[in-house]
């Protein structure tokens, strides 16, 4: 189950590295998989150095375009995945 969660995390966390145009979307990702399966911080683990690539690189705005979008990937995890691997039987998973 968690690893099936932790790929999903880092598809949508490379999908948004993408989408904002944050480099180095292959090593950090490959980090935000990794923290996966560290239980309760691994968001705050992993967004760390997103974060720090985009501040560096480009400034405050990308800076709040990552922390938007790691947000938006933590919240359909949070209320979209985590419903569907937890309870499949539920039947608003279906």
């Amino acid at each position: 189950m968690q690893a099936r969660k932790a790929l999903v995390n880092t598809e949508l966390t490379a999908m948004g590295m993408w989408v904002v145009m944050n480099p180095g979307t292959g090593l950090l990702s490959l980090f935000v998989f990794l923290c996966s399966f560290i239980p309760i911080a691994s968001c705050f683990i992993s967004t760390v150095p997103i974060g720090f690539v985009a501040l560096t690189k480009y400034g405050f705005l990308k800076l709040a375009l990552v922390i938007a979008m790691v947000t938006c990937v933590h919240f359909v995890e949070a209320y979209g995945l985590n419903p569907i691997i937890y309870f499949p039987s539920f039947p608003a998973a279906n």
